[in-house]
C-alpha cells in the first residue's frame, strides 16, 4: 500500500523512497513464500511458538489500538493463518484474547486503584467508556462501577 501510494502521489520524485519500498515488498514476499512453503513441515511445537509470540505481543500492547494485522506483521505470519492457529491452540480468537487481556487488567485496576472508570477504559485500550462498560457488563454481569462498589461492600 505504501509503495502504491508513493508511486501515485509522488511518482519518481524520490527514487530512494520507491526503491526502499520495493525492497520491503520483495522481502515480505520472500518471507511469506518461505513460510507458506514450509508450513506443511511445521509441527505442533512450531505452531505453539507462533501463538506464544502472538500472545506476548498482545500482552505487551493490549492497551494500544492493536489489530490482527499488526500482530501478524510483528510475527511475520498472515492474518488468516494467525487466526486459524490461534483458535486451534488457544481455543479463542486473537481478538477475544485481546479483549480478555483488557478486561483482566481493567478488573485489576478496579480492585486496587481509585482511578476513574474513564481513565481505566483509556489505559486498558478500550475505544471509549461506553465500549468498556458494555463489554465489562457482558463478561461480569455488572457495570464497572457496580463491580467496584461490590468490592467495597465485600470488605
Amino acid at each position: 500500500e505504501a509503495l502504491i501510494y508513493e508511486v501515485i502521489n509522488y511518482e519518481e520524485t524520490n527514487p530512494l523512497m520507491i526503491e526502499s519500498l520495493e525492497n520491503r515488498v520483495a522481502i515480505q514476499l520472500l518471507r511469506d513464500s518461505n513460510f507458506e512453503f514450509n508450513v506443511t513441515d511445521y509441527n505442533n511445537q512450531n505452531l505453539q511458538d507462533i501463538v506464544q509470540k502472538a500472545i506476548k505481543y498482545i500482552e505487551t500492547y493490549y492497551s494500544s489500538n492493536i489489530t490482527i494485522k499488526s500482530i501478524s506483521d510483528a510475527i511475520y505470519v498472515s492474518p488468516p493463518h494467525l487466526q486459524k492457529i490461534f483458535l486451534k491452540c488457544v481455543g479463542i480468537t486473537p481478538y477475544q484474547y485481546i479483549m480478555d487481556c483488557r478486561h483482566q487488567k481493567a478488573k485489576e485496576m478496579l480492585e486496587i486503584t481509585g482511578v476513574s472508570i474513564e481513565e481505566i477504559a483509556r489505559q486498558c485500550g478500550f475505544v471509549n467508556n461506553a465500549h468498556f462498560s458494555t463489554t465489562f457488563k457482558q463478561k461480569e454481569g455488572m457495570t464497572p462501577l457496580a463491580y467496584r462498589k461490590s468490592l467495597i461492600m465485600d470488605e
